[in-house]
């Protein structure tokens, strides 16, 4: 069994490996895409997202490109963003920071490109909050739930990204290469089992 996820749980010694953990499953983009800061957060929020939390992100101390929300008003510090998946890549690979869910996939990205995350799981959705423990306790970002998000919570994080993207710097997340070994060795025994009957 494989699990592609960005973290990796630290299993007691001697305790046999269940699951595989092989980091996320990078697009050909996103691997190539190279990282620069700078000015701006990049918000990816759903329809859900209670008002009270955007009102934070329009308060925030930088602009913060809002993606999944292009009913938003600009605004105070929010950019209302068209979907683009090439705008969005190019947006994430410069911001500063990412305050979104805590979807496996854009936290993995977030991470390989060096850039730190505030997460907020969505309400109910053990996946996600398991994911946000799991950001907490890897350093490179924080997470808390949408209620909690303040004007004070968003300010602590910008003011910590330094040392978010420096613990993000050390992380090896990739796990497509790895993914692509276990697939080829496992496609290369079925391979050999089907000759040899």
């Amino acid at each position: 069994r494989v699990s592609s996820s960005f973290y990796r749980p630290r299993l007691r010694p001697g305790a046999s490996e269940p699951v595989r953990f092989v980091g996320v499953l990078l697009r050909e983009a996103v691997r190539e895409a190279i990282p620069t800061e700078g000015d701006h957060l990049l918000a990816y929020v759903r329809k859900g997202t209670p008002a009270a939390a955007l009102e934070v992100l329009r308060r925030a101390p930088l602009p913060v490109r809002v993606y999944g929300r292009a009913d938003l008003a600009a605004g105070g510090a929010i950019q209302p963003m068209k979907v683009s998946e090439r705008g969005f890549l190019d947006d994430l690979a410069s911001c500063k920071g990412v305050v979104s869910t805590a979807g496996n996939q854009l936290v993995g990205e977030a991470i390989h490109l060096g850039k730190p995350v505030l997460a907020m799981p969505e309400p109910g959705n053990r996946e996600q909050e398991i994911n946000a423990w799991f950001l907490d306790r890897s350093g490179a970002g924080i997470s808390l739930d949408f209620d909690h998000l303040s004007d004070r919570t968003l300010a602590r994080f910008v003011e910590d990204l330094p040392r978010l993207h420096q613990r993000c710097l050390e992380l090896d997340v990739d796990g497509t290469r790895t993914t692509l070994d276990l697939v080829e060795s496992a496609m290369a025994g079925v391979l050999s089992g089907s000759r040899s009957t």
